[in-house]
């Protein structure tokens, strides 16, 4: 299929066309929209992503109340019972 695209591109005719200046307000306006677009979905899932990029941070898979990790001075002052 893309060896047809660069076949017809390779030995296109000149086009008689005329491109009014709306064009390029159109095409302003479409590059607008995306970003504003994109700007939106990341506001409504900011949370989302950010729980995505984090570590987990749960103990173990056996407790699952979501508490930290301890720090390492925290564990070697730790006492067993």
């Amino acid at each position: 299929m893309l060896a047809v695209v660069i076949v017809g591109l390779a030995f296109a005719s000149t086009a008689e066309a005329y491109i009014d200046p709306g064009t390029g307000s159109l095409l302003l306006q479409g590059v607008i929209a995306a970003i504003a677009s994109i700007a939106v979905a990341a506001g409504v899932f900011w949370e989302r992503i950010k729980s995505f990029l984090r570590p987990d941070r749960r103990t173990s898979h056996d407790d699952d109340d979501g508490t930290p990790y301890p720090d390492s001075d925290a564990m070697s002052r730790r006492e067993e019972p």
